[in-house]
């Protein structure tokens, strides 16, 4: 089920004159000028975060069973 957000948007852009481009530029760079910060600290934190965890003990447990070979690393280095 498509979320109210995506509904609304729908509902606007359909029944409306008004430019879509020039206000969703409007907003867009509302957002990056007043939240890039937020943005910025939220990544940051993000990456300390999981480098913390991967050198904690936390970085041993195993997803899976205990008699499972891991396969998501051998599968992203033969997708890149």
């Amino acid at each position: 089920m498509p979320s109210m957000d995506a509904i609304i948007f729908i509902i606007w852009r359909i029944y409306t004159n008004s430019n879509m481009n020039e206000a969703t530029n409007v907003h867009q760079g509302f957002l990056v000028d007043k939240f890039s910060w937020f943005y910025l600290f939220g990544d940051s934190g993000f990456v300390i975060f999981s480098t913390y965890l991967m050198f904690s003990k936390y970085g041993k447990i195993k997803l899976g069973r205990p008699d499972m070979k891991p396969f998501l690393f051998y599968v992203i280095l033969r997708d890149f």
